[in-house]
């Protein structure tokens, strides 16, 4: 069966970050310290019945129909690309 569940107050924070554009690096990785504060942030915002060792609570993560779409599309891409690779090595 699947559970669905409406959760009404949330705060949803937008991850994806362009890191190329057109072939050139436009995305400055944070430091060490950066990415530690970070973490640590990002794990107050986790139930601690998701951060328990012994038989944890399942974290589901749906994916939002654009991103699904861009991340098939992505997929599509490469595959096209390793084979047109293919075809010019026989």
């Amino acid at each position: 069966t699947y559970k669905m569940k409406f959760i009404k107050s949330f705060e949803a924070i937008d991850l994806h970050h362009n890191i190329y554009e057109n072939g050139k690096l436009v995305y400055q990785m944070p430091t060490e310290d950066e990415s530690r504060e970070y973490l640590a942030q990002g794990l107050q915002s986790i139930w601690d019945e998701n951060k328990r060792f012994l038989n944890p609570q399942e974290y589901p993560v749906d994916l939002s129909k654009a991103c699904w779409d861009n991340k098939h599309k992505r997929i599509f891409e490469v595959a096209e690309h390793v084979k047109e690779m293919e075809e010019d090595n026989e």
